[in-house]
């Protein structure tokens, strides 16, 4: 038979326990929400750029099936300067492929390039 010490300290574990696997499980990255603009727009367009040059913490993912932070960037012309256009929480399937627009033509790339996809 338990005491009340002992049901007390049972419930206190196992809620320890399901935060620190909480913690662990749900995926933390660097996400830019252009249309959560709840204050000014210079404060707003001001943290934008920071979360596009990945100058902001990473938060939890709202979705605990995302496995893996996407970034959406491009390259103009001979640039070396990568243009983020977006970086968000999301699945493997959620991004649609790196495509090489070169002039007129433009060609698929094999999945094994970096292009959208970190962790």
């Amino acid at each position: 038979m338990l005491s009340a010490g002992n049901v007390f300290w049972i419930f206190i574990a196992t809620s320890s326990a399901e935060y620190g696997i909480f913690s662990v499980i749900a995926l933390q990255c660097i996400q830019c929400d252009k249309n959560a603009a709840w204050y000014s727009e210079e404060e707003h367009e001001r943290h934008i750029e920071l979360c596009q040059n990945g100058l902001v913490p990473p938060t939890p993912c709202r979705n605990r099936s995302h496995t893996h932070c996407i970034v959406s960037w491009y390259r103009s012309g001979n640039s070396k300067e990568k243009v983020v256009t977006e970086r968000k929480c999301g699945v493997v399937q959620d991004v649609t492929g790196c495509t090489l627009y070169n002039s007129k033509i433009s060609r698929k790339v094999s999945d094994s390039t970096i292009c959208a996809i970190l962790g």
